[in-house]
């Protein structure tokens, strides 16, 4: 292991110092594989953090891109390796602060891929870091922020990790507050707006059932009719309990009250 780290080391450093094009372009493109493991990517991003003071912003664009690019959202060991990197890139010049701010925003609101417990701790710790270092990354870290809400048709699931990690983010960052407070709640809104608007089948099925109903004359207990009032229409078009605002909300966690009747009044009032 120690071989192969230092020849990956050899490689960098051939690369960026002796101004190599040709082991340069390789570095780029083996930087680039998609199907590189993990461990043979961090080697590559910790060479890259120690030589960060050679990188030069216009000339190493091309690989500083490759890197910032880097698969670090599947394994905690490269995303540890593509923090410190960051952090290296970014305290040189703040062309670095977007892009990387974009990858962590991007990785909490990807709808595919949700970030496992140690990932997300490793990227929190990036976030506090760099802003921390550049406290003038909060304004664009709440555009991105605003720009990568997911869809409100996409599921509930996705909304709720988003959600998570935005409110992870509040809870250290608390300049971000003012700003993502009511964005917040307006994209909760269109979430509950979405899900209480039937769709166009779901609409002509429940004509059809009623239709057949009224053919048949069927007598139908009005509780049995209404109990709909208490379902959302899911985005698919069915009907699914808990979606969503109130489905966003219990996924992070909140408690909803219980039905029933009402309490009783307390004695000596009313009639």
């Amino acid at each position: 292991m120690g071989s192969v780290s230092t020849d990956i080391d050899a490689l960098v450093q051939v690369a960026l110092i002796s101004g190599d094009a040709g082991e340069y372009s390789n570095l780029v493109k083996r930087l680039a594989d998609q199907r590189l493991p993990p461990g043979e990517v961090r080697q590559l991003l910790s060479a890259l953090t120690r030589h960060a003071s050679t990188c030069q912003e216009e000339a190493h664009a091309d690989l500083l891109g490759a890197a910032l690019r880097a698969r670090w959202t599947e394994d905690v060991g490269v995303a540890e390796a593509y923090a410190l990197l960051a952090q290296e890139l970014i305290a040189q010049s703040n062309a670095f602060l977007e892009p990387f701010l974009a990858a962590v925003v991007g990785a909490f609101a990807s709808p595919t891929a949700m970030l496992s417990s140690g990932v997300a701790d490793a990227a929190h710790g990036m976030l506090r870091s760099v802003l921390f270092t550049c406290p003038l990354g909060v304004r664009t870290l709440c555009e991105l922020l605003h720009a990568h809400f997911p869809h409100r048709r996409l599921p509930t699931p996705v909304h709720v990790h988003y959600m998570r990690h935005v409110l992870r983010v509040m809870s250290y960052e608390r300049y971000v507050v003012p700003i993502l407070i009511p964005h917040l709640i307006q994209q909760l809104l269109a979430i509950d707006a979405e899900a209480s608007v039937p769709s166009a089948a779901a609409a002509a099925a429940a004509a059809a059932a009623q239709h057949s109903l009224h053919d048949d004359d069927v007598d139908v207990d009005e509780d049995t009719v209404f109990q709909m009032d208490d379902m959302h229409v899911g985005s698919a078009g069915g009907t699914f309990p808990g979606e969503g605002a109130a489905g966003v909300a219990v996924g992070l966690g909140a408690r909803r009250r219980s039905s029933g009747p009402p309490p009783p009044p307390p004695p000596g009032r009313g009639g």
